[in-house]
């Protein structure tokens, strides 16, 4: 038995705030994220053990919530289920509760309008049922046909002609492609005789987000787009608001298999973005956000010499005004000019040389993932350990030869020790390895050499999209054919990952859902390295703990992140996802 359709749910499941038995166990390993069906886990796992709902996670997806008729059974369930294996996952089983959702809870979200005429925009339509529940799923399951591309906190795909986020433009010199005959039709047959002027959409590009994941404000570019923009809603409603200066903002119900329509001063002159947030105040009412929302845009590409004439030349770059630069765009700039990030120097680099003895002293413990890789490797390989930290990967075997890099000194002076004759050696002699430090974003490495590369609890430290995509191009880069790349990262979906977010502290400046935190790192001051230390200028003396405190920057992963970002690496082939450990992992090679 699933939970009740979003909008008519109101309860959303959070730690218990007792140690007493519930009724609704929170369980791990078993999420959609995981690529597990919850009706399936329902009908082999909970159903036997008198389960009367199963709700997805509001939070992450390597996860779901289960309700019993009363605390004693989801006890009972809780003992059975706890450490069992499951989809070759071992299942992590706790008690969780409900808090209600009331009304006025949410009182910073606009109340949503229902009606587009209520909203007073010239241009602004909004055609409710505009497709059956049949053409609904058509639709869903044609693009759930297609290749996704994941980009940072959503899947996407084009049609027509790709459509670059970053410059909020068609791609540059790419050939215009025919729609995929579902599409063709769908404009030809549905959009054209209803909308006038849509009968030219020759572009259309599909969305998918998920709970808490939106769409930041923005304008479609005029030089790029015609006069005619369609949105069709599909899978679960969401509330769009809709922002123009010296007006105020205007909140308008989406709901599913509603069709948008964004004509004149509605499409030229006023911003549309949808918040980031997991719900929305319709009617008076929280509504919580749909665990899946996919739109479909459709748009017409203006051709070469036919600008945009509209009487909106504030907000139109063919008559001279400027776009705002994206954040993908400040990123990639940023990555292409070869500046370093303040962000990893202050919260990365310089916390490592800091606590690197310390830090050395707490890894010792081989992954088993790890391991599996680095042995499954030819006899003789050549391997890349990029972030190799302590080198403790580096005796794995006696028949491979590991370069290890890191761009910290202090850790790569540890592992460089360890080489030389430090109590760790390899399984027969000397350790067939060598280390440099270096930055993992100009890897001194000679292209298409290595055999394997390890990059462990690397990347989450790279600070924006555009530095992970050229890291990930690097170690690519650095992989001969046939070579195999092996990263792993932190996972938003972590055990006791409540009881973490209390110490650690979302980056000043940050959107909550962009996941990114300081974690603390506390170096005892009875330690010799301590007084150095100390003596840093991002060091902070914590008396009550008698330790020297840093604060390290991470991102953390969301499901199908990690695999969109290799997808999106030219020639990168991905072979393997999995989660382990806390971690999202990944294995590629090259095309």
């Amino acid at each position: 038995m699933r939970d009740p359709p979003d909008g008519e749910r109101h309860e959303i499941f959070c730690r218990p705030q007792h140690k007493e038995p519930t009724r609704h166990l929170r369980l791990s390993g078993c999420g959609p994220g995981l690529g597990c069906d919850p009706e399936r886990v329902y009908a082999q796992l909970l159903a036997p053990l008198h389960c009367v709902r199963v709700a997805p996670s509001e939070t992450g997806q390597a996860h779901i919530y289960a309700t019993f008729p009363d605390p004693e059974t989801a006890n009972a369930a809780l003992v059975a289920l706890h450490g069992q294996e499951y989809n070759g996952r071992t299942l992590g089983v706790k008690f969780a509760e409900t808090k209600r959702m009331k009304k006025g809870s949410a009182p910073s979200h606009l109340d949503a309008l229902m009606s587009a005429s209520q909203a007073g925009i010239p241009g602004l339509d909004l055609i409710l049922e505009f497709v059956s529940t049949q053409e609904e799923v058509e639709l869903l399951a044609l693009v759930d046909a297609q290749p996704w591309e994941y980009l940072a906190k959503r899947r996407v795909q084009h049609h027509g002609m790709r459509f670059e986020y970053a410059t909020r433009h068609v791609e540059v010199g790419a050939a215009q492609a025919p729609l995929p005959p579902a599409l063709h039709d769908f404009v030809a047959l549905r959009l054209a005789p209803r909308i006038p002027g849509s009968q030219a959409l020759d572009q259309v590009t599909v969305n998918e987000y998920v709970a808490g994941v939106g769409l930041s404000p923005h304008v479609d570019t005029h030089s790029a787009f015609g006069d005619t923009l369609l949105s069709l809603s599909l899978a679960g409603p969401c509330v769009m608001v809709f922002r123009k200066e010296g007006r105020a903002d205007v909140a308008l119900a989406l709901p599913p298999r509603s069709l948008l329509v964004l004509q004149g001063e509605a499409r030229h002159a006023w911003q549309h973005y949808i918040p980031h947030r997991k719900s929305d105040m319709v009617g008076g009412e929280v509504v919580l956000r749909a665990e899946r929302r996919v739109s479909f845009t459709f748009r017409q590409v203006r051709q070469e010499g036919d600008p945009c004439s509209c009487p909106f030349p504030d907000q139109c770059d063919s008559q001279g005004a400027g776009i705002p630069p994206t954040r993908m765009a400040a990123q990639r700039a940023q990555c292409g000019a070869g500046a370093g990030s303040t962000l990893e120097d202050d919260h990365v680099n310089g916390v490592y040389n800091a606590i690197a003895p310390h830090f050395s002293a707490t890894r010792f413990a081989v992954w088993p993932k790890v391991r599996e890789f680095v042995m499954a490797l030819p006899p003789g390989a050549l391997v890349a350990d990029v972030g190799c930290g302590n080198g403790k990967y580096f005796g794995l075997r006696s028949d491979i030869f590991v370069l290890g890099t890191d761009r910290s000194t202090g850790l790569a002076g540890v592992a460089s020790q360890r080489v030389s004759g430090g109590p760790m050696r390899g399984l027969q002699g000397s350790l067939r390895a060598d280390v440099a430090a270096a930055d993992a974003l100009a890897l001194p490495l000679r292209p298409a050499c290595m055999d394997g590369v390890l990059c462990i609890a690397v990347l989450h430290h790279m600070s924006t999209v555009a530095r992970r995509l050229a890291l990930l191009h690097q170690l690519l880069s650095t992989l001969c054919l046939g070579g195999r790349a092996l990263v792993t990262v932190w996972a938003t979906e972590q055990e006791g990952m409540a009881r973490k977010l209390e110490k650690w502290a979302p980056l000043p400046g940050s959107e909550s859902e962009a996941n990114d935190y300081l974690v603390p790192w506390h170096v005892p001051m009875h330690r010799a390295e301590a007084a150095a230390a100390a003596a840093r200028p991002s060091a902070v003396l914590d008396g009550k703990k008698s330790t020297v405190c840093f604060q390290r920057y991470y991102h953390l992963f969301r499901p199908g992140e990690l695999e969109g970002l290799v997808r999106q690496v030219p020639g990168a082939q991905l072979l393997d996802a999995f989660y382990d450990k806390d971690n999202w992992c990944v294995v590629f090679g090259r095309l």
